[in-house]
Order: structure tokens, then C-alpha cells, then sequence
């Protein structure tokens, strides 16, 4: 008998604004039935209270009223949804207000819920399981940047010794976590408040550059209340002499950097990340063996201490998320004009990203606008408070990045993974032994079960991309989970790709049959920007235009998918997907209700040699046939389908 269903819901209370999710059922995928977020700011909402030692920042009770107001709207939405447990997190502002105790009497009255103001590192913990639940990561950089605080995790895999040839070992994530006071709404702040002084100072005494003792003051300050008792702001240091050029002639937004590198550094170094050292990738998924030669064998074994005997991975990936995070990357996607608009999976050259951040960086310390940013047009992604916070993300992003690109990360991809995700995974689904599972796989059965999965189970999936191999000789390679996402392309489609396509060959049957086009064009946009796949989590944008081509081709020759999206992928890439999906083509065509002809080896392919194969092509292909060959006499004869390869 199924079980019921039990949504359950997460709140979030964070630095720029309060955001809530209800989750349909506890599954892999996290099905999400409804979100939203209540624009309420905590951090411009508090104001200074007290004076000298007793000074705090505390939400006034207007804003009090507000939250309290929210609540009992959320109260009622989980109600109605039949929501059984709910769980209110609080991170950095929360952390650090005044008057903690009054914001949770006010939720309590209006929701009964209770409101737990997460640690720094249970709230980088949280952050970095968000991003595992979206991406299936297993091995990486997170960082999460949010409006109070910037959370950075090593993620790291291993496999249990008490498993040893299991072809699904347990795994165990160790992930060294800390959350820094620099949050984009903090810096932002901070950076305002040396500016007015600087003004002010200016007035004072003509030609000077102002001094950063208060910019100082607010980093030390930070560090305190983070470290020491919450809620309280300490007196400021007395300001710098003025003909000290150490203190009051250095550039406010220098000594920013100074602190954010000096932090990270100090973490990098915790996490044994040093500079120049090769990048490792761990075994292949799901137990496939691997055969490295002796120059990679160490990389993918890791660099080992001789006196600690310890292995250290260096991830080739950052993942980015939290609001500043994000903003970022939706800001990238909109100058570049990228083919497809998901930010989940998004993946670019850490070089590449540091460039854009470097030239807009040198326009705002210019005080002229970012190059190819609108100043009024709506930005996909990007609120107008996050977009006025673009010289503190710039400046943390700057810095965080630039170190992690010199102790060889190679590449960011963003993630839309965060707290209600990670507590959701984490503490509500609580096994360690899912981390493994895939996000896309996990929701690709879900679906499959709602709309039919056709002739084709999982386990047959698998047989048939073997039967493929063995048959045609296909080096398929397998995904390197440890590099981030699910999948790899490297010229061939990944097993796994293939798999997923598989199971989808029956996507588009369900319109008129006399239209192939049509079926290509509706199985084509499943996984891209507006089809109903475009919310699926854990997969790469590449990943996306390979099972589209895939798919569509499984329906007809003509590729219905624009060529900006296709430059996602390299000419022979293209053509290995169309040649796999016409494979697919010839065997549903042959064996249309079941695959036991194939999987019992009745039916063979094979390629057909014949005049002017082997001719290279300008796109680096070449056109081959196929040929499917039956064994049995009784059964249909041979058939065969010419493909790019």
C-alpha cells in the first residue's frame, strides 16, 4: 500500500527577507508545492539601541508587527496544504539582533511555531547540503552568499572500507564549514557608512581621502559579535592618527579586501588547499572501475602528506549560491545573452567569471555604470536591492574567487540550492547513504510514474546502453562525480545521458502520429528553458542540449533546436547525440513493445560497412549505418538506419 503523502514546509528567516517553501512529499528531489518570499529586509529593518557598551541593533516594533503579520498568512498556507511539521530557521541577523527574544514571541503567537537561530556552521552546513540536494554534487567549493554572512564548505567523498567492491558503497561526506561576517547587505553597509564618513571628513579638512578606522571599526566589530555575546556592538577603536598613511590614507574597499582574503586564506589553509598543487578527480560512480595510467593515478588519488599520511582533494569546481551568489550569475547570463535561462547547472571557466567581475568592478570604482547592465531594465533574477549591492558582491565575489582560482578551482557553476533545501535534506530526510543519489534520476522516476514509462524500466535502460557498447564497441565513458553535477561530455554521450534517454525514447508519443515533426519539436524542449523539464535539478546546461538532441533525433533527422543553443556543444558532440537518438529510432522501431529481442541477444547490432564510410566530414563526423540483425528466422528481417558518427 503507498504511504501518504506528507508535505512539509521550511522557513527561512534571513538578512533579505523571509523565505518559505512547502515540500509535497520527503523524496530525493525535494517537490516543491509552493514557495514564496516575504519581502521584509531584517537588516535594514534594525536600528541602534542603547548607547556605549550596551548598544545593540533591534527590530523595531513596527517591524515586529510586519513579521508577525507574515507569519499568520504562512500559518494559514500550511494549513490548508495539510502540513504536518514546519520547521523556522533564523541565520546571521538573527544571530546578531538585540532583541532575539522578541521576534520569537512574536512568531510563536502568530504561527506557534519556534523560531532557532541556526550557528555560523550549521548554517554553512545547511548551505552546502542545499546545494548536494539540487546538484548531486559529491565533491566541491560552496560557497553561499548571502545578505548578513558568506558560508564557505569543502565538500569531500569517500568511500566506506567496510564495503570494499559494493557497487554502491556507502559514502561518507566530511565538509570543514565556516561562515564570515561578510555578507553582501554587511559589506554594503559598511561601505556606505565610509563613504558618509568620508564626506563628512572631506568637509573637515580639504583634500583628504577620508580614513578607514570606521571601515575597520565595522570589521572588527563583526568578528566580535560573531565570536563573542550576541546581539551587542562593541565601541568602535579610536580612529587612526590622520598623518599615519597605514591607516587614514588606505582605500576603504582595500582594506575590505584585505579582510575577506586574509579570512579565506586562513580557511584555505584549514582545508590543506595550497597553491600550484594538481587537481585530482575521485573514482568513477556507481563502483565502474577505472584504469588511470601512472601520470593521473596520483591526481586521482590526491596529493598525500608523507607525516599525516592525509588525502587532500582539490576540487576542479566552486559552486556558487545564496542571493549575492546567484545575482551574479543571472548578471553574466544577461550580457553574455546565454542560450538557455536556468541558472541551476550554469557552468563557466572560474577565468571567465573573474573577467566580467574585473571590468565592472574597475566601472564602479569609476562611479560610472556597469558596462552592458541597464540602469532601469528588469534583469531575470535580480531584484533592485540586490542589484544596489553589486559593489559588495563584486568585492567578496572578487576576492573569494580569485583565491580559490589560485589554488586550482577551475570552474563555478551556480546552484539554486540553499537553506530550506538543505534542511529539508538534511534534517528531514536524515540518510547520509542518499547523498549518492542523483536529483534528476530521482525525479525522472517520480515522473514516470505520473505520465507511463513506456516499454522501457531502469534496469532495462542500463542493459540496453551495455548491449549498445558490447555491440557497436562504444567507449562510453562514465561521469566523474566528483567534478560536479551528474554528467561529463567528452565528445560521446555519458552512460548515464543515455540511460535517461532510454527511459524518455516514448516522450512525444502521445501526439498524432503522422507528425514526427511535432514529436521532435515537444521532445526536444523538455529539458531546455521552457519545457517541463527546465525545473528538474542536477543537470548541466550541455547535459540539457544532449539528451534534447538525443530525444529529437529519436523522432526524426531534422533537429528542431536553435543554433545558439546547439553551440553549447562541439560539432562531433552534436553528431554523436543525433547518431545515438537514430539508434534509438531503429530499435523501437523493431522492437516497438518490448526489448527482450535485443536484451536476449536475438537481435544484434552492428555497423554495416559500405562505399564512402570513413570519409570524414567538415563538421568531424562521418556517415556510418547501422544495421540490426535478426537472429531468429521466424522474426522480421534485417533493417538498418545511416547516422552521422
Amino acid at each position: 500500500m503507498p504511504q501518504p503523502i506528507q508535505p512539509f514546509a521550511v522557513v527561512d528567516v534571513g538578512s533579505n527577507g523571509i523565505r518559505f517553501t512547502i515540500f509535497s512529499a520527503k523524496e530525493r528531489h525535494l517537490p516543491v508545492l509552493y514557495r514564496e518570499r516575504v519581502g521584509i529586509s531584517l537588516f535594514k529593518e534594525k536600528k541602534p539601541s542603547g548607547d556605549g557598551e550596551d548598544r545593540t541593533l533591534t527590530l523595531p516594533k513596527e517591524a515586529l508587527e510586519r513579521v508577525g503579520m507574515a507569519f499568520t498568512r504562512l500559518k494559514r498556507l500550511t494549513v490548508e496544504a495539510g502540513v504536518q511539521e514546519t520547521l523556522v530557521v533564523g541565520t546571521e541577523t538573527v544571530r546578531l539582533l538585540g532583541n532575539e527574544e522578541d521576534l520569537t514571541r512574536i512568531i510563536q503567537e502568530a504561527s506557534g511555531w519556534s523560531l532557532q537561530a541556526l550557528s555560523s556552521a550549521d548554517e554553512a552546513r545547511y548551505g552546502a547540503l542545499g546545494v548536494i540536494a539540487t546538484t548531486g554534487a559529491s565533491s566541491g567549493i560552496i560557497v553561499d552568499l548571502g545578505g548578513g554572512s558568506v558560508q564557505c564548505s569543502h565538500l569531500t567523498l569517500s568511500h566506506d572500507s567496510e564495503s570494499p567492491g559494493s557497487t554502491s558503497p556507502k559514502v561518507q561526506v566530511g565538509w570543514p564549514v565556516r561562515s564570515l561576517p561578510y555578507g553582501a547587505a554587511a559589506v554594503m553597509a559598511r561601505l556606505e557608512e565610509a563613504r558618509l564618513d568620508g564626506l563628512e571628513k572631506k568637509r573637515s579638512r580639504r583634500g583628504s581621502k577620508g580614513s578607514s578606522w570606521a571601515i575597520l571599526s565595522g570589521f572588527k566589530g563583526l568578528r566580535k559579535n560573531s565570536q563573542e555575546s550576541k546581539g551587542t556592538s562593541p565601541s568602535p577603536p579610536s580612529p587612526p592618527s590622520p598623518q599615519d598613511p597605514s591607516e587614514s590614507d588606505e582605500d576603504v574597499s582595500l582594506v575590505m579586501e584585505k579582510a575577506v582574503k586574509h579570512s579565506l586564506l586562513q580557511l584555505m589553509d584549514t582545508w590543506g588547499m595550497v597553491e600550484a598543487m594538481p587537481i585530482p578527480t575521485n573514482p568513477h560512480r556507481d563502483g565502474e572501475e577505472t584504469h588511470p595510467t601512472d601520470e593521473t593515478k596520483r591526481e586521482e588519488e590526491g596529493e598525500t602528506d608523507e607525516t599525516t599520511k592525509d588525502t587532500v582533494i582539490i576540487p576542479k569546481r566552486c559552486y556558487l549560491t545564496g542571493g549575492g551568489g546567484r545575482a551574479m550569475g543571472y548578471l553574466i547570463m544577461h550580457v553574455t545573452n546565454a542560450p538557455l535561462k536556468l541558472i541551476e547547472g550554469w557552468t563557466l571557466p572560474i577565468s571567465t567569471v573573474l573577467e566580467y567581475m574585473d571590468g565592472w568592478d574597475k566601472d564602479v570604482r569609476k562611479g560610472v555604470a556597469p558596462r552592458g547592465l541597464p540602469p532601469v531594465q528588469r534583469i531575470l533574477g535580480v531584484s533592485k536591492r540586490r542589484l544596489a549591492q553589486l559593489p559588495a558582491i563584486l568585492l567578496i565575489l572578487g576576492q573569494v574567487l580569485s583565491v580559490l582560482r589560485d589554488r586550482g578551482v577551475r570552474e563555478v557553476s551556480w546552484s539554486m540550492g540553499g537553506m530550506r533545501e538543505g534542511l529539508a535534506y538534511g534534517k528531514l530526510l536524515s540518510s547520509q547513504e542518499r547523498l549518492v543519489e542523483s536529483p534528476v534520476l530521482s525525479t525522472l522516476q517520480a515522473w514516470l510514474k505520473v505520465h507511463g514509462g513506456g516499454i522501457v524500466a531502469p534496469v532495462e535502460a542500463r542493459a540496453l546502453v551495455r548491449t549498445i557498447q558490447s555491440d557497436l564497441h562504444l567507449q562510453l565513458h562514465h561521469p566523474r562525480r566528483s567534478l560536479g553535477g551528474m554528467l561529463s561530455l567528452e565528445e560521446q554521450p555519458t552512460v548515464h545521458v543515455m540511460e535517461m534517454a532510454i527511459q524518455l525514447s516514448q516522450l512525444g508519443s502521445s501526439l498524432p502520429p503522422d507528425n514526427e515533426e511535432a514529436r521532435s519539436r515537444y521532445a526536444a524542449s523538455f529539458f531546455l528553458s521552457d519545457g517541463e523539464g527546465a525545473s528538474w535539478n542536477g543537470l548541466e546546461h550541455r547535459e540539457r542540449v544532449a539528451l534534447a538532441i538525443i530525444l529529437s533525433s529519436r523522432w526524426s533527422k531534422i533537429c528542431p533546436i536553435d543554433p545558439d543553443t546547439l553551440t553549447l556543444l562541439d560539432p562531433i558532440e552534436q553528431g554523436r547525440c543525433q547518431g545515438i537518438g537514430r539508434i534509438l529510432s531503429l530499435i523501437l522501431s523493431t522492437c516497438p513493445t518490448s526489448l527482450d529481442p535485443i536484451l536476449a541477444g536475438r537481435t544484434r547490432l552492428s555497423w554495416e560497412v559500405q562505399e564512402g564510410d570513413g570519409k570524414v566530414k567538415k563538421d568531424g563526423t562521418r556517415k556510418r549505418r547501422v544495421l540490426l540483425t535478426t537472429l531468429d528466422k521466424e522474426e522480421s528481417p534485417k533493417s538498418s538506419i545511416a547516422i552521422p558518427w
